[in-house]
């Protein structure tokens, strides 16, 4: 593989660990909600997740080059049909949408809160920016993400690390204490949180295979996508079991767990979580934009204003909420649309 090809490959891998290491991953409480609440059994259900992350993401890519997609659209209706794909369709614009509003509120709140922005003005920044990124399409978006994610990784890992080290070594053995009885949940757990991330990162995975000409790197870079989504994840919901039950009632346990250490570890985290929140709210606004610009048959760029204008209007619905009640149920929904892109993989292997 040419330096080039390398290149190309890792900016696919960035491009596609951002659809997942949004602001709900890098928060703690997706890790939390949808694994560390299973103890030693959530690991079980993470496993799961991972094999579809490693499988399915470069899949997507794959089949987003073939179809030479512009959108999530394109893949939902190949993948389930006409009349289930239209439904899936449906149900995801508004989910994107929903998406987009909140993490919005979340991008002010957090620049309010933490970094002494006025909210309006934690919301301009937030949107100047999205809109700067937009200009420059699949390419920007994965050029951003390129500078973004090994960020955002590093310091998640540092501040993670320096918990344990600063919680001392005896706090491993609450690993293998906090586990909860066996249940069928932590399986299920694992398949809607793939099913759901794997919708939304077809938003931006399809156009990503599409704009990439060459197979190696499609399948090099969305297979080294995955391996880092398994490893960052692993690693962070080993953290947050270290760290139960205390953060169960936080609403951001990582920025708890950051917050226990010292003032700047909580700066700092505060600082990705708000990286995250654009990186999530990046997938969206694309996603949510190339819906409304298939059906109007408007430009792109037309209709990204349109939905952020949209979006600052309804940007006052809550981040956990979000992450409790509607990604479980958006889920589920997605559960056919996992299993059969699944079994679509191994038979055009």
């Amino acid at each position: 593989m040419s330096r080039s090809q390398l290149l190309a490959s890792i900016q696919i891998a960035f491009t596609y660990v951002s659809t997942v290491i949004g602001a709900g991953f890098a928060s703690g409480q997706e890790l939390l909600q949808f694994f560390a609440a299973y103890g030693l059994y959530g690991l079980i259900g993470l496993a799961i997740a991972s094999y579809g992350f490693f499988r399915l993401g470069p899949y997507i890519i794959e089949l987003g080059h073939r179809l030479q997609a512009t959108g999530y659209h394109q893949i939902l209706y190949y993948v389930c049909g006409p009349k289930l794909g239209a439904i899936l369709d449906a149900c995801t614009a508004v989910f994107l949408f929903s998406g987009l509003s909140i993490m919005l509120a979340a991008a002010a709140t957090i620049g309010r809160d933490f970094f002494n922005l006025p909210y309006a003005a934690g919301l301009a920044v937030m949107t100047v920016a999205l809109l700067i990124t937009m200009m420059g399409g699949i390419r920007g978006i994965a050029s951003v993400n390129m500078l973004l994610m090994p960020v955002m990784i590093c310091c998640s890992v540092g501040i993670s690390f320096y918990s344990l080290v600063h919680h001392g070594v005896e706090a491993v053995p609450l690993l293998f204490i906090e586990a909860e009885p066996l249940s069928w949940r932590f399986i299920l757990s694992g398949l809607l949180y793939l099913s759901y991330n794997m919708v939304l990162g077809a938003s931006i995975l399809a156009p990503l295979g599409k704009a990439a000409p060459e197979k190696t790197v499609r399948q090099r870079g969305g297979q080294l996508g995955g391996l880092i989504l398994t490893l960052l994840a692993f690693w962070l919901t080993a953290v947050i079991l270290i760290h139960y039950p205390q953060v169960v009632t936080s609403e951001v346990p990582m920025l708890s767990i950051a917050q226990s250490q010292h003032w700047a570890s909580y700066l700092l985290y505060a600082a990705v979580l708000l990286m995250a929140i654009y990186t999530t709210t990046i997938v969206n606004l694309y996603g949510a934009a190339d819906k409304l610009a298939g059906v109007g048959r408007w430009p792109l760029n037309r209709c990204v204003l349109i939905v952020t204008a949209a979006g600052l209007a309804f940007s006052g619905l809550g981040f956990t909420a979000l992450l409790r009640t509607i990604y479980p149920f958006f889920g589920l929904l997605s559960l056919y649309f996992t299993f059969r892109l699944m079994w679509l993989s191994y038979r055009d292997s």
